[in-house]
């Protein structure tokens, strides 16, 4: 033995993983979950802020009124998240995100509805607080349907507008390399 480590041995050869598209493609899907379901309960969160609000400034206007119309502005101030907030941040995740319109506006509704009847269902049970009668039920359906359908027009107007920035940027930056081609071109020829 002459003291002399051996020569180590070489690197092995890292190859390149065949499943790292599918990898990132389901990053991407978790990432989008979550931003889903974040607005969804930031949208629910907000309209409940919004609608308590709203009871406490218009309160002796709203005793006023009739049973019949009493009841129904109540509901759409109850209801006002699903069809003011959400469609709002489905728009700006339409400008954001690039997922389907309409998976956009149901998934941000959804999250939204599920926490309100988590909550219904924590205090008052089902019957109470989900159900309560026919007429409300009817009215919490549609009401988030509509949310959902005013959803997907916005967040289809949000990509639409995403996508016309997109194009402009792509047409400042074909410009700006013309323009610098243009000037190299002409500084080479000042130099011949």
């Amino acid at each position: 033995m002459t003291g002399e480590a051996p020569p180590p041995a070489p690197p092995p050869e890292i190859a390149p993983d065949p499943d790292s598209g599918r990898r990132e493609r389901l990053r991407a899907r978790i990432r989008a979950f979550q931003v889903l379901l974040a607005l969804g309960v930031l949208s629910a969160l907000a309209g409940a802020i919004i609608t308590g609000s709203l009871f406490f400034a218009l309160r002796p206007e709203l005793e006023s009124l009739p049973p019949v119309l009493r009841d129904v502005v109540l509901l759409a101030l109850m209801r006002l998240w699903v069809w003011a907030v959400a469609p709002l941040a489905a728009w700006g995740a339409g400008r954001v995100l690039s997922l389907r319109p309409w998976a956009t506006a149901f998934s941000i509704c959804a999250w939204g509805e599920t926490m309100y009847v988590a909550f219904d269902l924590a205090i008052h049970g089902f019957v109470d607080g989900v159900y309560r009668s026919l007429p409300f039920f009817s009215a919490r359906v549609v009401t988030l349907a509509l949310g959902m359908a005013l959803g997907w027009r916005l967040a289809k107007r949000g990509r639409a507008a995403a996508e016309r920035v997109k194009a402009r940027h792509e047409a400042e930056a074909e410009a700006t390399r013309a323009r610098y081609a243009r000037w190299l071109e002409e500084q080479t020829r000042q130099r011949s």
